[in-house]
């Protein structure tokens, strides 16, 4: 039953049976409801809602649901840059993915780490631009971008709206073909890899 505590404040308690040990051993409709159903349903009633959810067993798989891949319509741009398109209209978003068919693989001998250096310095500004104004250029119109680097492949990759779409892709080109690649930037960047494997050497490993 509820217990009303009264004070400074007033306020109504529920104090369930269900918290004290030992109460299931001598109250027969407890015992009734420690079954996962009978609980669930109490529960249930008590919040309003009506289950015909059996919990006691695993649910049965239904049949799949048919899904159809969108189609990809492919071009080349005047440059020789071939495009994949994927259209989808659910929302005003576009992500321009640059695929670079070279990754970690292609480390001349004795400078492994140069592609992933690389890719990370191709945010630290372009042109004329620092690292800095690069990144308020991508803030001004809410754009996003991200750098991947596999074995063998380098991807970058800028998110924004449609409606600045073109900004976006202005950006996503003077990063890849006009990163600015300052020595004291590149000296930055290349401490903090180092920094990076010293902590992944030392983490230790599970066996």
């Amino acid at each position: 039953r509820d217990k009303l505590v009264t004070g400074v404040q007033t306020c109504a308690l529920p104090i369930c049976r269900e918290s004290h040990p030992g109460t299931a051993a001598r109250d027969p409709e407890h015992r009734a409801a420690g079954a996962p159903n009978a609980r669930h349903r109490r529960l249930d009633a008590r919040r309003g809602l009506v289950s015909r959810v059996d919990r006691s067993r695993l649910p049965v798989p239904t049949r799949g649901r048919a899904f159809s891949l969108p189609s990809i319509e492919r071009s080349t741009l005047p440059n020789g840059l071939r495009l994949w398109t994927v259209p989808h209209d659910a929302i005003p978003v576009v992500s321009l993915m640059l695929l670079i068919r070279r990754g970690a693989a292609a480390d001349p001998p004795g400078q492994e780490g140069l592609a992933a250096l690389t890719a990370d310095m191709l945010d630290e500004g372009s042109g004329d631009r620092s690292a800095i104004g690069f990144h308020e250029d991508l803030a001004r119109i809410g754009a996003h971008l991200d750098l991947d680097v596999g074995a063998d492949y380098t991807l970058v990759t800028v998110t924004a709206l449609s409606r600045v779409l073109d900004r976006a892709a202005w950006l996503l080109g003077d990063a890849v073909a006009r990163p600015s690649l300052r020595d004291d930037d590149v000296a930055r960047v290349r401490q903090l890899r180092l920094h990076r494997l010293r902590q992944l050497r030392d983490v230790p490993r599970s066996e």
